[in-house]
């Protein structure tokens, strides 16, 4: 276990990645295990990621006294509570820094009341500072959903698994692309994974991963149940292709697939982008896959992110080779608000990289704006190529000359330690 955490100032902490994870799966609730104001916090985070969708997200006020003494009554009549109103069809477990620190060891607990409901399934989550990388919490959250996979199950099927997110329009494009295979679980997808799907998990011949947390889940399922996996992600066109042999390979099955069917348009938009610049910083996530689809189409493409698992170093070397760059940084924000040079004509990141965009006059994509893009193959070149030559002759650099111009927005010259000046001086922020 780490000796301290150091939360990205960026970022939210592990356990709103194992909770947001946890909501996308039907019928479960994530309980989490730490101090009031993470609850509270959490709370607030995940409604407004999930479009404003009101959260039920239960908790324990672990206070001083908890401190010492542990939680786990509290646990107890809290989930004994919500069983009985909700009727969930899983409870899971988050256990924060708090509980982490005193050890606080809820498995007994959980395996009882598991023999006392056993229409309810129990987890436990450990998403606090045990990760290294606050994303590594919905890493940790789709691990622990093995422990409700049913080992059991003859893999006779010829079927694959998505692990990790992935919206409705990606898994149906795996779909026509990879017959005669066919999806047999996806853990997790945005409009919720039914628990059967879960459970059916181990089923499947190969799993093929979405997103860079989804490698802690992978290995797991490999070293304890001997499911194989892609050790590449099926973004950009060259991974995509290298997914697809993989799959053939490990399978034993031929895959019928045109990969050119869309080659033809992905040509056209390459053509309208040639020459434009694209930063990707801190998407949650997502940098990886966005960056791989931007090099796909002859965007000029720089990458600053805080986590590269193994599983991107596929991706990591299709996007260098391409030519675009990748800067891993403890914090991307602190290092791109205290300069950057160059000039973007995109910037592609969370909202608090909107006031960089103005002050580079580049047009700005939320992680938010941009989701429908974070999707495989060609389909995730193809609708992010058409959102981004839309906005190729827009007003951003109008605006930022106006903005000069007319000094719209303004920041305090600094000196090292104090305002310089009588607090009337101002420069342009260019």
């Amino acid at each position: 276990m780490r000796e301290y955490f150091e939360p990205h100032s960026e970022g939210l902490c592990p356990s709103f990645y194992a909770a947001y994870t946890i909501t996308k799966i039907r019928d479960a609730i994530p309980y989490l295990h730490a101090a009031k104001d993470c609850t509270l916090n959490l709370r607030c985070h995940i409604s407004v990621a999930m479009l404003g969708k009101p959260l039920y997200t239960p908790g324990t006020t672990f206070c001083e006294e908890d401190s010492i003494f542990g939680g786990l009554t509290k646990i107890e009549h809290a989930l004994r509570d919500i069983i009985i109103k909700r009727e969930p069809k899983l409870l899971a477990v988050i256990l924060g820094c708090g509980p982490l620190t005193i050890n606080d060891n809820v498995e007994p607990l959980l395996e009882q009341l598991a023999y006392e409901y056993p229409h309810v399934k129990f987890i436990s989550i450990k998403a606090g500072f045990n990760t290294k990388y606050e994303v590594e919490g919905a890493g940790e959250a789709l691990k622990s959903l093995t422990k409700i996979m049913n080992n059991t199950v003859n893999r006779r099927e010829n079927s694959f698994n998505l692990i990790g997110f992935t919206n409705f329009d990606g898994r149906k494009y795996f779909e026509r692309t990879l017959k005669p295979l066919k999806i047999n679980s996806t853990i997790v997808r945005n409009e919720g994974t039914n628990i059967d799907e879960i459970e059916r998990a181990l089923k499947a011949k190969i799993n093929i991963p979405t997103h860079i947390f989804s490698e802690l889940p992978l290995k797991e399922m490999y070293e304890n149940f001997a499911v194989p996996y892609v050790n590449v992600l099926p973004y950009g066109e060259d991974p995509f292709k290298r997914v697809i042999q993989e799959v053939e390979e490990t399978t034993g099955v031929k895959v019928r697939s045109k990969l050119n069917l869309w080659e033809n348009k992905i040509k056209r938009l390459k053509e309208k982008l040639r020459g434009k610049r694209v930063l990707i910083a801190a998407s949650l996530g997502r940098e990886i896959n966005l960056a791989c689809s931007c090099i796909a189409l002859g965007l000029e493409t720089v990458v600053y992110t805080c986590f590269l698992p193994n599983i991107a170093d596929e991706n990591i070397k299709y996007v260098r080779e391409n030519g675009g760059e990748i800067h891993v940084e403890r914090s991307v924000y602190e290092t791109l608000m205290k300069g950057l040079d160059e000039d973007f004509d995109f910037i592609i990141g969370d909202w608090i990289f909107a006031p960089l965009a103005l002050r580079k006059g580049a047009w700005f994509l939320s992680r938010i704006s941009i989701a429908t893009c974070d999707s495989p193959g060609y389909l995730g070149m193809l609708r992010l190529g058409e959102i981004l030559a839309k906005r190729i002759n827009s007003p951003a650099r109008k605006w930022k000359t106006l903005a000069e111009k007319y000094r719209l927005f303004f920041d305090r010259i600094f000196g090292d330690n104090n305002w310089e000046g009588d607090g009337d001086e101002w420069r342009v922020l260019s």
